[in-house]
């Protein structure tokens, strides 16, 4: 009689999955929306994870306080990549942090964020933008509208809100290349030149201390409750966080969201003929586009947790893909088609639950005014280049435009 010889169980996929480029949705991103559990995967630091893919799950495990943030911070944690180890462990940040840290810090600052308040900016945004289509104008065609158009008005818009001089953000925003980047600096280098930008955001945010003035920084460091207000380091890294993420974000998200619409020129010409719908179709460009799954934050669970089909435990890695929810044809009629006139477009792209993204309505302000502005001013916008010829780079949260040549 023959002994059976126990096969070895299949090895966990990968993630990040391979495939997924710029523009592109990983094709096993689809093939997880046709399974209705969780997956099982293995990360790069040799840890399996549970991954969400379909909208419900998502929303399931972003709402679920029993999902932990703050431990998946902690030394030999799972992680993703070089990102998340550059970080150094106990900084306030507030999308790292668990209640009730994370619910007073938010408490504290969410007023400064409100749609009400970055409205309030609107005409210094415009203003900024009509100066970069000037200078769009001036070099093209054709032009590079990543370089002369994207990359400028995010920092500029910040450092405007924020009352900092323009030469200071640009210095703030190469810092902010270097930290994200997922290759080419050794721990070292970044630590260095993390801890010089920390140092002025020190001087900077001690001197709105004593002296506020209008601007955002000034309102982020008068910001109270009752007797309750930030410490020196949660200001300070919360100034870094709304400067450096958000920046690096939006300037990806603005040639991102311009190059999904020259490649539709049906939905292209019909948002010319209907500027004044841009901000529904805003929404339903940030949900189409992909982003890398690689910058997800992980989750750690503290309690056994039902969900997608699985029993999530105690001490289990779970990560979600933003890019697959938006995808979700239960959730989105037609998911894999571009509709600028989607109703209630309830997408993933700013997250879910308590972490819903702070800078939200202001990323959408930028989003809105530069895209009207482009379609007003070159209603002949076009690639000068063929799409498949265009530079990316993969900045770990977005697929990265390093140029984009249009003529108009």
């Amino acid at each position: 009689m023959t002994a059976s010889i126990a096969s070895e169980p299949p090895a966990l996929p990968s993630f990040p999955f391979p495939g997924g480029s710029g523009g592109d949705f990983p094709p096993e991103l689809r093939r997880l929306l046709a399974e209705p559990k969780l997956t099982k995967v293995m990360l790069a630091s040799g840890h399996p994870a549970w991954l969400a893919a379909h909208y419900d799950h998502v929303r399931a495990v972003g709402a679920d306080p029993r999902f932990s943030r703050a431990l998946a911070t902690r030394p030999g944690a799972p992680a993703m990549g070089p990102i998340s180890q550059q970080l150094p462990v106990g900084l306030p940040i507030i999308f790292n942090l668990d209640p009730p840290e994370h619910t007073r810090i938010r408490k504290l600052v969410a007023s400064a964020f409100t749609q009400r308040k970055m409205e309030e900016f609107r005409p210094r945004i415009e203003t900024i933008v009509a100066r970069q289509i000037q200078e769009l104008a001036e070099c093209g065609p054709p032009a590079d509208l990543a370089s002369h158009f994207s990359a400028v008005i995010p920092g500029a818009v910040i450092c405007d809100l924020l009352g900092l001089p323009v030469a200071d953000g640009e210095r703030i925003r190469r810092t902010a290349e270097v930290m994200l980047a997922v290759s080419g600096r050794s721990p070292e280098e970044v630590s260095a030149i993390r801890d010089e930008v920390l140092g002025y955001m020190m001087e900077l945010v001690a001197d709105r201390r004593a002296h506020p003035g209008e601007d955002l920084l000034s309102t982020l460091a008068s910001a109270r409750d009752n007797d309750d207000k930030l410490s020196e380091l949660e200001l300070i890294v919360l100034f870094g966080t709304l400067f450096i993420a958000g920046n690096q974000s939006t300037i990806n998200q603005i040639s991102n969201l311009v190059l999904t619409l020259l490649e539709h020129p049906t939905a292209l010409a019909w948002l010319r003929d209907h500027l004044d719908l841009v901000p529904v179709a805003v929404e339903e460009l940030l949900r189409f586009f992909p982003r890398p799954d690689g910058g997800r934050q992980i989750r750690i669970a503290t309690a056994d947790v039902e969900v997608g089909g699985v029993t999530v435990r105690p001490g289990d890695a779970v990560l979600v893909s933003h890019t697959a929810g938006n995808r979700d044809p239960a959730a989105f009629d037609e998911p894999e088609r571009l509709d600028l006139s989607r109703p209630d477009n309830h997408h993933l792209t700013f997250g879910v639950g308590a972490h819903f993204c702070l800078g939200a309505h202001l990323a959408r302000l930028e989003l809105q005014i530069s895209i009207a502005a482009l379609l007003r001013h070159f209603p002949g916008l076009r690639l000068a280049v063929p799409a498949a010829e265009l530079p990316w780079s993969d900045a770990g949260t977005h697929w990265a435009l390093t140029e984009l040549m249009v003529t108009w």
